[in-house]
Parts: C-alpha cells; sequence; structure tokens
C-alpha cells in the first residue's frame, strides 16, 4: 500500500535515512508511519538500496531507531518541532559529559539550525513521499 501522507520527519545518515509520514486526525492527534533507506556497496562496488516499513504509530518517538541523535536532520514539520527539541533536549542532557561534549561539537548545529531556523508556508514538492 502506497503512502500517501506527507512526509513530517527526514533523518539523514551515511548511507541511510528515516522517512517519517504523518496525519493530523480532525481531533488535532497525529498518527505516524515510517520508512528506512539504507544504501549498502559490495565488494564489487555494486550498490543495493534496501527500504523497511515501520508499522503505524501514534506517539512519534516510537517510530525514531535508538541512534536517531546521530542522525543529521533534514525536516522537521513546524507542528512537531516543539516536541522534537523537547525530546532532544531531554536524550542530550541525559548522555554523559564526553558524549555530551562530542555530540554538541559534531551534530548539535545540525539540529539546533533546524529547530530555529524558519518553516516552509508549505511542503515543498521535495518533502513529499
Amino acid at each position: 500500500m502506497p503512502i500517501t501522507d506527507p512526509c513530517v520527519v527526514r533523518l539523514l545518515a551515511q548511507g541511510g535515512s528515516i522517512d517519517i509520514f504523518g496525519h493530523k486526525e480532525p481531533d488535532g492527534s497525529w498518527s505516524f508511519v515510517g520508512r528506512g533507506t539504507s544504501l549498502e556497496l559490495d565488494d564489487d562496488g555494486n550498490d543495493s538500496v534496501t527500504t523497511s516499513g515501520i508499522p503505524r504509530f501514534k506517539d512519534l518517538a516510537e517510530g525514531l531507531p535508538p541512534q536517531w541523535l546521530v542522525f543529521t536532520p533534514r525536516l522537521v514539520h513546524p507542528e512537531l518541532r516543539d516536541w522534537f527539541r523537547d525530546r532532544y533536549d531531554a536524550v542530550v542532557s541525559s548522555l554523559p559529559q564526553h558524549r555530551r561534549e562530542s555530540h554538541k561539537e559534531f551534530r548539535d548545529g545540525n539540529w539546533r539550525a533546524l529547530f530555529y531556523s524558519t518553516p516552509p508556508d508549505r511542503w515543498s514538492e521535495e518533502d513529499e513521499p
């Protein structure tokens, strides 16, 4: 079954990505479904792309991989930014001191830039599934 909901979260990593598609219900609640993609190279340099589905879920945290903090954020829907920023801050503050310092040095800027940038008035075709 094709995904028809708009992409509301896109996280990139070397050789892979997580896309979470969201549907806002009339009562204001959200439901989500996700898709993970990974690129693998074999010993001969041939590449293959693997896509896996994440079942529909109500809590956005359920669709995030355990290592989501090391991904580079590309897209977070404006209505989900506060939730994501609060979650991000809580997870970063719970890291051991050495990991928190490393994270802030190498990845924090990408997250902060996304959280505090002006979101687009509407999603572009590039941000659709």
